[in-house]
């Protein structure tokens, strides 16, 4: 098993590498949504979601970041409403790692209704995809523009 995890991130890592580094700006957004799907599969699999419910847990983080990534790429009043309902994401998430998940813990609470899993997932992974999509170095995005 481990065998089998190190030549799958021998293989994706130099990929991964070269998409940061080579690929325009919305391309490098567009190839982090992968990742973040799987990370959705695996989060609905142990959250124990029905393969319906799975796949409205896929829709919402897909509609999440399609959401931000429009309002994004468009200019004036549409990119400050993205960027505000990004800073939403990244607000909800800090609250739940510094107030909700220490108390969730500190309690030994564990959580069973499946809808709250998925808020709880949505929270967790969206500031993901936000945060990896601004991962590409400053110089890499430069580069690109003076194409």
């Amino acid at each position: 098993m481990l065998k089998q995890r190190l030549l799958t991130v021998a293989i994706i890592m130099p990929l991964l590498l070269a998409a940061m580094f080579l690929l325009p700006g919305v391309w490098w957004q567009f190839v982090v949504v992968a990742p973040l799907l799987v990370a959705g599969h695996e989060w609905s699999r142990l959250a124990g979601f029905s393969r319906t419910g799975e796949a409205i847990f896929l829709s919402l983080l897909a509609v999440g970041v399609g959401f931000i990534w429009v309002a994004a790429l468009r200019g004036g009043a549409n990119r400050e409403f993205g960027a505000f309902f990004a800073h939403s994401v990244y607000f909800f998430s800090v609250a739940f790692w510094l107030i909700i998940a220490p108390c969730w813990l500190w309690l030994k609470l564990t959580l069973r209704n499946r809808f709250a899993l998925g808020l709880v997932g949505i929270v967790v992974l969206l500031p993901l995809w936000t945060g990896a999509r601004r991962t590409r170095p400053p110089a890499a995005a430069a580069a690109w523009r003076t194409r």
